[in-house]
């Protein structure tokens, strides 16, 4: 089994049939590879863990990589893992609605992904910097990796 974690940021001002398209795309490629793993966005930038095999993940980051909605990828890690962590496919994300701006989702969203992070299984060092980098991700604040 292989993991590889990369962080990007949009290159363009992606609107919520975008992000759809993405997780289209990410759903069927996936699948049909047995890829798993974990992509969060917020605030116009990415985080994500790929696992499964080492040429397919490395394959899927080429495809990434010339992705135009993407600019500003930096591997954070990469290497064997004895297993797969992540059973399904998931991507969190929030796009604030026009109609209801009341911040009151964003705030929510971004609590129930800092939860999620402090209480998912980090037994690997590699998944401890993903969660780490999540929760780092989540706060505008102190996010100097991520910084546009």
């Amino acid at each position: 089994m292989y993991q590889l974690t990369y962080i990007s940021t949009e290159s363009t001002n992606m609107v919520a049939t975008d992000l759809d398209e993405i997780l289209a795309e990410a759903r069927t490629t996936n699948f049909n590879k047995n890829i798993t793993g974990c992509l969060v966005y917020y605030d116009h930038k990415f985080v994500q863990i790929l696992e499964g095999e080492k040429n397919d993940i490395q394959e899927l980051y080429e495809k990434i990589k010339c992705d135009k909605r993407h600019q500003s990828l930096k591997i954070l890690w990469e290497g064997k893992v004895s297993k797969r962590y992540f059973s399904d496919w998931n991507m969190a994300f929030y796009y604030p609605s026009v109609i209801n701006n009341t911040n009151k989702e964003e705030k929510r969203f971004l609590n129930n992904m800092k939860l999620l992070s402090q209480f998912s299984k980090t037994s690997t060092s590699p998944l401890l910097m993903f969660w780490n980098t999540v929760r780092t991700f989540l706060d505008k604040n102190s996010n100097p990796i991520l910084q546009r």
